[in-house]
Parts: structure tokens; sequence; C-alpha cells
């Protein structure tokens, strides 16, 4: 009995052609954001940890990162363990808002963790807005952000 293996090797490359193709055209940089250590009393959110993570992912450095993160109007920026932001804004409808500046060298991961402190007992649950990431990559300029989700108690 004769095997044509020629339709399977064919398939074969076309598998690999797409994922190539996939790889290639993949974002640059991922942004996760985690909450960390939430502390509560009496079902009440007191503080809690944010973590950063910004990796990238491919082999050129990412120039001019702005990062910019959005605490809520009901708690407040306490410290930073790692980095020092390079700005800190209050705005009356947006809360506190956080900047860092940097560069990303090429399959370089940076983890930003701060403290937050709630300005209030919150009862229930906080939103978490996500993190804007602007940086250049090729030349041009680009944007991530990062997930958005709600610590409940």
């Amino acid at each position: 009995m004769v095997y044509d293996y020629a339709w399977p090797f064919v398939i074969l490359v076309v598998i690999i052609i797409i994922f190539g193709v996939a790889y290639a055209n993949a974002a640059p940089l991922t942004v996760k954001k985690e909450i960390q250590h939430v502390k509560t009393q009496d079902d009440m959110i007191k503080s809690f940890k944010v973590a950063l993570t910004l990796k990238n992912r491919k082999n050129k450095t990412l120039e001019n990162m702005r990062v910019v993160d959005r605490i809520s109007s009901l708690a407040q920026f306490v410290k930073g363990e790692h980095n020092a932001p390079a700005k800190i804004t209050q705005s009356a409808k947006e809360g506190t808002i956080v900047e860092y500046h940097f560069n990303l060298e090429p399959k370089e991961e940076r983890v930003i963790i701060y403290d937050v402190r709630a300005k209030f007992d919150i009862i229930g649950g906080l939103k978490i807005k996500p993190a804007v990431v602007k940086y250049k990559y090729n030349g041009k300029e680009r944007k991530a952000t990062s997930n958005a989700f709600e610590i409940r108690v």
C-alpha cells in the first residue's frame, strides 16, 4: 500500500505560517493589573496594593513609555515600592492620576507596585480602572490598556 504524505505536510506548513504571522503581528507590550493584600475591617475595604506588570514581548526597545493609572476618588495613593512616579495629580472628577515615564528594554518585564488607602470606609466594592500605557514602537505611537475589575467584600 502506498501513502501520500504531501497533504499532511502542506497542512503542517500552512499551520506554521499562520502561527508565525500571528506572532509577528502580536502587540509588543502586555499590561496586567492585579490587586494584592486587600485589608478589610468589619466588611469594609481599608487598603490594598496594586501591581502593574508591563512586559516587552519584542526584541526592540519600547521608548517614551508613559504609564497612566487612575485611582478612584474614594481612595488615595500612598507610596510606591519600586519606582517613584514621575507625576501625581489630583482631579476632582477622576481621583488621583499617577504617571510613570521610562523605556522598556527588549524582553524586559517591569512590575510597578504601590499602596492605596481608602479615604472613607468602603462598603460593598470598589471599581478599579484600567491603566493606560502610551509608547513608541518602530517610530509609531501605540497604546495599550490593562484589565479593569472590581474589588468585592
